[in-house]
């Protein structure tokens, strides 16, 4: 009994290996942007939602982003759906020198990282083997009566 216990600890320790971290994605678009010239990242990205002047003759290029997420419940008791629904707005700057290249960039917009993911495959995997070695167990039990 003590084996399978800790082989169900190591099966649930396996599939809840899992890490993710957001990280900013402003090195990959200083590293495509920088160096580039107006149209170069006008044929990327598309037009800029605004220009700005940048204070030094040059202009600023704002892409802008609006995400919405919704996300309902329903109240068993009232069958009443609940709505709610957030946003976030994510920005881009390229800033543009007067001879139309690109200098600087900022942003806000971040990615989602899994360096380190086992999964559902573990998880699939996992959950088998356990059924499997309770059905064994059962039928070792049954079988000694």
């Amino acid at each position: 009994m003590k084996r399978i216990f800790i082989l169900l600890v190591g099966i649930l320790l396996a599939t809840s290996c899992r890490s993710t971290y957001e990280v900013s994605i402003l090195p990959d678009l200083e590293d495509a942007f920088i160096g580039r010239s107006y149209a170069e990242i006008i044929d990327a990205l598309g037009a800029p939602d605004r220009l700005t002047p940048d204070g030094r003759g040059g202009q600023i290029m704002v892409f802008e982003e609006l995400h919405l997420n919704t996300d309902g419940t329903m109240n068993p008791w009232t069958k009443k759906l609940s709505l709610v629904t957030e946003s976030s707005r994510g920005y881009t700057h390229m800033y543009v020198n007067e001879d139309n290249l690109c200098y600087q960039v900022r942003t806000n917009r971040e990615k989602e990282v899994s360096e380190f993911s086992l999964g559902k495959t573990i998880g699939l995997v996992g959950g088998i083997a356990a059924g499997i070695t309770l059905i064994l167990i059962a039928s070792k039990s049954l079988n000694s009566k």
